[in-house]
């Protein structure tokens, strides 16, 4: 039997793209304020699950120092003190006759008062640096919205919302979907002040461009702060947490042409500088992953009906932190904090100590009328109080811990417990449906053409997550009259648009986007081709999962290209010359076969772990 042989070549999908938070555990999002402040934007989750809330962590970091200030000053102060010296030389001899015998030598002088004044016009642009810099009202806001191309979309069936919010208006959706952060900065001090006013978007003429938007949730600007100053070297660090989302929540989707459904965090505020009064609006894009039951169900979403008013966030400021320089010793600092966690460690030492004796009583008192579950639950009443288990719970503020990897991972709560904060009137709104993603799972599909076996495909689980690896199996049967010479499987995104929303019924097909693509040729012999799809992925960037609204829904498919002959004794060869002592074979130049093409179903869901899993 002739040996087997196996080549594979890859094709990545076209939307690799590098990720901005490196090998942290957590996404950081970063941004200049000014050109020494930076804002940094901490995720507690990447992505964000419908029905749970937002938390973050947004550090406005100052990028001069103290001591480089102090240094700056004194080489400044030494040379204005020396130009003013020579200044007043110069101020002396002016006039005399040795300023005029000397005037070859006096324009050195001047080359060099000129390297002066350079040095000291540098010197001010860096102290300048490590100057404090004022910010005045700042704000965070979540906003999302659905986008779609009003030439495909009839916009007279688009429910335009009455309701009056606080958002910036645009024209286009974000370059790329909304992957990178955008500023926006003005001048004028009352152009943010007439920009963030409520607004109707039935007067909003970019709401009637060629491309369409919708409000879909809206959390409004929730304050950080008033006033701030901040001095080299300071990090001000601020707790954000929203709402619960509604679990009814459309994911992120931005890689469609037609539809695109955008959530950003805005961080935004206004610059006090002593010429002017600068504002800024910075947008990161936020990933959304839709809501899924124990039941393996999840919401069909519906669009274009009046936007989610959620209540404002809770911020919480950390203590200020501060670069500090090891001027002075830090054994003293260290054992000043060993003093001030002293009396906590003798309250817990008491504790302990009054435990076990009160667990000794508690085995003396029971003995066998107690089980060891009943003795534990005794004891952890005696040692926390009757409301441990609420005080276990309590899931209402961000944890202290909550800074770079040191913080908890957030827990998931009950279904029972998420609660739709939405301000929409109850009178219009609906019960969301639900539909089922777990019916109808299989892990093998029999392809067959015109009534005949040509494969099975055999993938290895019954449902992906959107970042998980596929590997899937292509089993060829021996006994066929076809043969396979080769095979191209393609991961495709599937966008099919309800043709009741359509403005021409007839002219709208379904979208495909490619996302990974795989050759494979030369298997002579090989009953079976294994298949590894790795999709280019990125923290930053994550697949949407499969999801249904009331006008598009999207899914994931297996596209596979066969290329197939008829099988006969000697399929790629023919005959050249033949006598009584045999023939002479020769390779064909060209084989005559066909093209089959056929897709197959791929349920892919969101996942929930940090970065999508990546």
């Amino acid at each position: 039997m002739a040996e087997a042989v196996f080549i594979c070549t890859t094709v990545r999908g076209r939307w690799g793209q590098a990720t901005r938070s490196g090998m942290r555990s957590h996404r950081v999002d970063t941004a200049l304020v000014k050109e020494n402040v930076r804002l940094e934007v901490v995720y507690e989750r990447n992505p964000s699950i419908a029905g749970e809330s937002v938390g973050l962590v947004v550090r406005l970091r100052h990028l001069g120092s103290v001591q480089a200030q102090l240094q700056l000053s004194e080489r400044l102060q030494e040379l204005e003190q020396a130009r003013n010296s020579r200044q007043f030389q110069k101020n002396g001899e002016r006039g005399s006759l040795i300023s005029t015998l000397w005037s070859a030598l006096s324009q050195e002088e001047r080359f060099r008062e000129e390297d002066t004044e350079r040095q000291i016009e540098d010197l001010e642009r860096q102290k300048a640096f490590n100057q404090p810099v004022d910010l005045l009202s700042f704000y965070v806001q979540l906003v999302g919205q659905f986008w779609y191309s009003s030439e495909v979309l009839d916009m007279r069936k688009m429910q335009y919302t009455n309701k009056l919010i606080a958002a910036q208006s645009q024209s286009s959706p974000p370059v790329g979907g909304g992957g990178s952060p955008t500023i926006s900065s003005r001048n004028e001090l009352s152009e943010p002040i007439a920009h963030f006013v409520d607004t109707d978007l039935h007067s909003d003429p970019a709401s009637q461009s060629v491309k369409g938007h919708l409000p879909l949730v809206v959390v409004p600007q929730t304050l950080l702060f008033g006033e701030l100053s901040l001095k080299p070297g300071e990090v001000r660090v601020f707790h954000f947490r929203s709402a619960a989302l509604p679990q009814n929540l459309p994911p992120s989707y931005t890689l469609g042409d037609t539809f695109k459904i955008l959530y950003q965090l805005q961080v935004g505020g206004i610059i006090h500088c002593q010429a002017s009064i600068d504002s800024v609006m910075f947008s990161f894009p936020l990933n959304v992953c839709s809501y899924l039951n124990e039941e393996g169900c999840q919401y069909i979403h519906e669009l274009g009906h009046d936007p989610v008013i959620l209540p404002v966030g809770q911020v919480k400021e950390r203590a200020h932190l501060q670069r500090r320089r090891s001027t002075q010793s830090t054994f003293t600092r260290h054992r000043s904090s060993i003093h001030s966690i002293m009396p906590s460690f003798q309250d817990r030492f008491n504790i302990l100590e009054n435990s076990k004796k009160h667990f000794k009583e508690l085995l003396n008192s029971e003995r066998e009328d107690c089980t060891d579950e009943q003795l534990v639950e005794k004891l952890l009443t005696f040692q926390f109080g009757e409301n441990y288990t609420q005080e276990i719970n309590d899931d209402s503020e961000l944890s202290e811990s909550f800074e770079e990897a040191q913080y908890r991972e957030p827990r998931h709560l009950p279904i029972s417990q998420h609660r739709n904060n939405s301000l929409v009137d109850d009178k219009v709104s609906q019960k969301p449906l639900l539909h089922s993603v777990m019916d109808n799972l299989r892990k093998e599909y029999l392809v067959n053409r015109n009534g005949e076996n040509i494969c099975t495909i055999s993938l290895s689980k019954l449902f992906y997550g959107v970042n998980d690896e596929i590997d899937l199996t292509i089993l060829i049967p021996q006994k066929s009259n076809y043969k396979v010479t080769g095979v191209s499987t393609a991961l495709e995104l599937l966008e099919l648009v309800n043709p009741d929303y359509l403005v021409n019924q007839k002219s709208k097909k379904a979208q495909r986007y490619p996302v990974y693509e795989e050759h494979s040729i030369c298997f002579e012999g090989c009953n079976d081709i294994p298949i590894k799809l790795l999709p280019s992925r990125s923290p930053t960037n994550i697949y949407p999962n499969q999801f249904r609204t009331n006008i598009f829904q999207l899914s994931w498919t297996l596209c596979f290209k066969f290329v197939i002959v008829e099988k006969t004794e000697s399929d790629t060869l023919v005959e050249v010359y033949k006598d009584r002592n045999g023939a002479l074979l020769q390779a064909k130049e060209q084989l005559q076969g066909e093209k089959f093409v056929f897709r197959v179903p791929l349920v892919v869901l969101g996942s929930s772990k940090q970065l999508g899993g990546w």
